[in-house]
């Protein structure tokens, strides 16, 4: 598992934004936080997980490898903890905050 903790400088992107920079728009995905409404920019915690299409039953689950946490620190509510089994994930969450003015630098 790979984390990396991020000091968060200005409002986030509404969760689903921070989904669509991953995948792309059309993608299909799992998500829970703490987001009041689907545009909230207040947020501090986010799980999302792509979801993908089993080719034999052509219904759609969560891929795990896919995973991304994003969680409050204890100690400063102006940090958040990413963490994934995908550094290339961690990567493009941190361009994209950065990108939205949201995160500084990593902290």
């Amino acid at each position: 598992m790979h984390k990396i903790e991020l000091h968060i400088i200005g409002s986030l992107p509404p969760p689903r934004s921070v989904a669509f920079a991953l995948w792309g728009k059309d993608c299909v995905f799992d998500s829970f936080g703490d987001a009041s409404h689907p545009d909230d920019t207040n947020w501090r915690e986010l799980m999302l997980c792509l979801r993908r299409p089993n080719p034999e039953t052509g219904f759609y689950h969560s891929d795990e490898s896919t995973r991304i946490d994003i969680t409050p620190s204890k100690s400063d509510r102006d940090r958040v903890i990413l963490s994934s089994l995908s550094l290339e994930l961690i990567d493009k969450i941190c361009v994209f905050l950065k990108d939205q003015k949201a995160i500084s630098r990593k902290a």
